[in-house]
């Protein structure tokens, strides 16, 4: 049997299959995953933080944490996050919550925190930071948008373009990985 925090992230992907985001209340959620309200409690803070885990484990990649969160791993696990899309796009459009930008935020963080990482923290300048921000940020509403049916470009040629507009402090890094 799975554990709790697995079927809890199940149960809120089954019930966005049945209803709008909106409609899905937290004690809906742990009732589907037959767990108790303080086991959800345990794991979660609300049901946009098991959106964003489940999000995190659809863009999971190989590499431990010197994996950098971006546009290209979205595009390359395009396919593991179609699974989940209506409720990703319900969520990341859900007014109540604005939960697209925590998710990009963390994307932006996670990347800075990888350079930092690697090249030193003193390599990262404030033009490299504005670099890289510009370059998540656009390329997330762009796989949202993608995600949405909103743009109409193949996969595979907005993975390139997401490659061809990767930050050259990124491409360094890589490199040195």
């Amino acid at each position: 049997m799975r554990n709790a925090k697995d079927r809890i992230k199940k149960a809120l992907a089954e019930l966005s299959r049945q209803k709008d985001f909106a409609d899905i209340s937290v004690k809906s959620i742990f009732e589907a995953a037959g767990v108790s309200k303080q086991s959800f409690y345990n794991y979660y803070l609300d049901k946009y933080d098991v959106v964003f885990d489940l999000f995190r484990d659809d863009i999971k990649q190989q590499g431990g944490d010197d994996v950098f969160l971006n546009p290209s791993e979205m595009m390359l696990n395009a396919d593991k996050l179609a699974e989940n899309k209506d409720l990703y796009l319900s969520a990341f459009y859900d007014d109540s919550y604005k939960i697209l930008p925590y998710i990009v935020e963390y994307a932006y963080s996670k990347n800075i925190a990888t350079l930092e990482k690697i090249l030193g923290p003193d390599a990262v300048s404030e033009q490299d930071k504005y670099n890289v921000r510009v370059w998540v940020y656009g390329g997330m509403h762009i796989f949202t948008e993608w995600l949405a049916g909103r743009i109409d470009t193949p996969k595979e040629k907005l993975l390139e373009y997401s490659y061809n507009s990767v930050p050259d402090i990124i491409k360094r890094a890589e490199k040195l990985k």
